[in-house]
């Protein structure tokens, strides 16, 4: 399921960005979000989509970075995104930014931030089941050549990513 038809969908109605619209008892977290390209020879990107100055966007306490990239596109009409529905367990997977679209050797890969760690670290879960619990977290998605041999193999890693963290979780408690 695309995005779009996902989003019309299961619309809750709640503004992704604009905290005037969003009720006074939701905290909220404010998050900077950019989009990268590395250098790897096998995926130059278009000179028209080079990434842009990071922008921070206000979304709901521990919400999933998935509202972070919808809340960029609210702030900012050049920033645009595409992605696939795979179900409530997997999610989203991004398939373009910017008109930039994931297609063997090369992917969108999601890293984070957090306020305590000094560089990105590629996420262990996709953007739709990762939370974000205070402010002060940095989003990138990276444009990147995959060790893996297609999409469905780098879908499979996330997935299997997505699972180890549910048993991690579940460990916990």
């Amino acid at each position: 399921m695309r995005y779009e038809e996902f989003k019309e969908e299961h619309d809750s109605g709640t503004p992704a960005n604009n905290t005037d619209e969003m009720s006074c008892d939701v905290p909220t977290v404010v998050v900077q979000y950019a989009f990268q390209y590395t250098d790897m020879g096998n995926c130059p990107p278009s000179s028209k989509n080079d990434p842009l100055d990071p922008i921070s966007v206000t979304i709901p306490a521990n919400g999933a970075a998935l509202r972070v990239i919808e809340a960029s596109v609210d702030v900012s009409r050049d920033y645009r995104f595409t992605a696939t529905y795979f179900g409530s367990t997997l999610g989203f997977f991004i398939d373009s930014i910017n008109g930039t679209s994931s297609s063997n050797p090369c992917f969108w890969f999601f890293y984070v931030q957090t306020p305590e760690s000094p560089n990105p670290v590629l996420s262990n879960l996709g953007v739709s089941n990762y939370n974000i619990p205070e402010s002060g977290y940095v989003i990138f998605m990276r444009f990147e050549k995959s060790n893996e041999v297609d999409a469905a193999s780098a879908f499979a890693l996330q997935s299997k990513m997505y699972l180890l963290g549910l048993l991690v979780m579940l460990l916990m408690v």
